[in-house]
This record gives structure tokens, sequence and C-alpha cells, in this order.
């Protein structure tokens, strides 16, 4: 299996303080692989002075190179574009700069490569987080698993970092929902894909997804990947309408049979509040189908360049 080139993919949002001394050491990894490389730093519109920072480095090597987004599109958008701009390279690794301090790691994802996988996935063995979000974190992925029917895929989820093919790169440009998410994204995909296991960063800096972020990730994830959400609603509806056939047949039968009346507003209030708030939850997820279908239709373009360095 003869590899020529491999391109490092490195989303940056606002790492004006971390690019001089985490890209001498992405060199580093670069360099133990024997293979001709580049970076490709994706700047996601920043508000500090990450692309400057960026800059100063291309300057001074020339297997780096930048490309910046005209606004903040979020890191699955990023990642995309640095994958769209990586035309000449074999293998191509997704590597956020809060995990390149993780040693060999670029060097385990190639060795996997060549046992035949086109995609190779890290996966934590622990998670650093509190136990707040290690409880919700599994939570959610055994429901994205059930929903989406993923079988395969990690308990944990995988992480940021990952490897892909040529092969995958091209067939990924023909994708172009605008509401994606990348891991989710790919792994749908098929073809033989593989796991690396890796012990997280313990000096990882606190994440700069928030916790909408982090929700409206988990909606894509299932909503844009699943029908699921839509059949459960379904049969909601339909077991709510049977067991209100079966309610409204037992009051009409006390009515006639016992002379017993169902007075009260409680009873009254309660179900149009539950009814009410079953059609707003259906509402909502509907919505969000639509407004996807809706963003999808316009065909607008997935990012936009601001500018482009090293190329």
């Amino acid at each position: 299996m003869n590899l020529n080139k491999i391109t490092i993919v490195v989303p940056c949002y606002n790492e004006e303080n971390y690019i001089d001394k985490l890209t001498d050491k992405l060199l580093l990894q670069c360099d133990a692989l024997k293979l001709d490389y580049e970076i490709i730093f994706v700047e996601d519109g920043s508000t500090d002075n990450t692309f400057d920072e960026i800059t100063k480095k291309i300057n001074k090597n020339n297997k780096i190179k930048a490309i910046k987004l005209s606004r903040n599109y979020g890191s699955h958008i990023a990642i995309s574009a640095g994958i769209e701009n990586s035309n000449e390279s074999d293998l191509i690794i997704v590597c956020p700069l809060d995990d390149i301090e993780i040693g060999n790691l670029f060097s385990n994802l190639v060795d996997k490569y060549k046992e035949g996988f086109e995609i190779v996935w890290t996966v934590r063995k622990r998670r650093n987080k509190n136990l707040f979000l290690k409880i919700m974190t599994s939570i959610y992925y055994k429901i994205f698993i059930t929903l989406t029917g993923f079988k395969n895929y990690p308990k944990n989820g995988t992480s940021a970092v990952f490897l892909i093919s040529r092969k995958i790169a091209n067939e990924l440009k023909k994708f172009k929902e605008s509401n994606r998410v990348i891991n989710v994204l790919l792994f749908s995909i098929g073809f033989k894909q593989g796991f690396i296991e890796y012990n997280e960063n313990k000096n990882i800096r606190t994440s700069s997804f928030t916790f909408f972020k982090r929700l409206k990730i988990a909606i894509d994830s299932i909503v844009s990947y699943s029908y699921m959400p839509m059949r459960i609603i379904s049969l909601f509806g339909i077991f709510l309408s049977i067991f209100a056939f079966i309610f409204s047949i037992d009051v009409y039968l006390d009515y006639l049979l016992n002379d017993i009346n169902v007075e009260g507003w409680t009873t009254v209030v309660i179900l149009i509040s539950l009814l009410g708030g079953i059609q707003l939850l259906t509402l909502g997820v509907l919505g969000e189908y639509l407004w996807r279908t809706s963003n999808d239709a316009k065909k607008r373009p997935l990012y936009l360049l601001e500018k482009k360095i090293g190329f």
C-alpha cells in the first residue's frame, strides 16, 4: 500500500494563545510519519488574532496552509472545508488543537488504515468530564444508537480525531446538507471502519462548546439521520386516540348503565393540558425536520471562503 502524502486538517476558533506552542508539537507528529504532508488550518471566524498567528507559522514553514472562513460556521463545517481543500493527499487526519499533544496518535491511525480500513476512528477509553456530563453523555449515546440503528457505533461516541482515505473524502463531497455532524455523516456512509482507543489528554482545556451548542449537535445527530422521532410520535398519536376512544366508551357506558355523570373542570383541564403539550411537542419535532428540509432546499453554499494562504 503506497502512501505519498497526508493532510492534517485542524479546525480553529479563538486559538490565538495556543497556535504557536501546539503547532510545533503537531509538526513533530507529522515528521514521525515519514511521509510528505501538509497541514491545513481552518480558521472558523475567530474573534481574536488566530489567523494572524497561523500566518506567522506559514511564513516559516511551507507545509502549513490556511483557510479563513467568512464567519463562524461551526467546527463540523470547518472540518468539511478542510477536507474539500485537500486535493492531493492519500489520507486525511482531522485533529483539533486540543488533541495534538497525544503522542503517536497519527502513527497509530495510519497503521490501522494499513490493515484495510477506509475510516479510522479514535475512541476515548474514558472521558475527563464531571459526573453529570458523563451521565448525560451516556444517556444521549444510548438514545442516539437506539434511534439511528447504528449498532456498531461506540457506546461513548467517537472523538474529534479521525482518519479517512482519499476515496472517502471524494464521496463526502457528494453530501450537501448544511446541518451536518461530520462524525455521524461519515459513519453513516458505510465502508470498512476501524477504531483505536486512547487516553484523553488530562490537561485538555475547557471546551468552547456551550450547552446549547452541544444540544444542537445532539438534535442534528438524531433528526438528520433517523426517522424514528416521527415514527414514535405517530405511534404515540395512535395510542392516545385508542385511549381516548376507550375512555369515551367507558364514560358513556357508565352514564347508560350506572347513571354516573363525570363532572368537574379538573378532568377537562388535565386532558386539555396533556393534549396541548403533546401537540406542541409534535409540532416541534416536525418543525425540526421541516427547517432542515427548507434549509437544504435553498441550496446555499456550505461555507464561504474569505482567504486562502499557502495553496
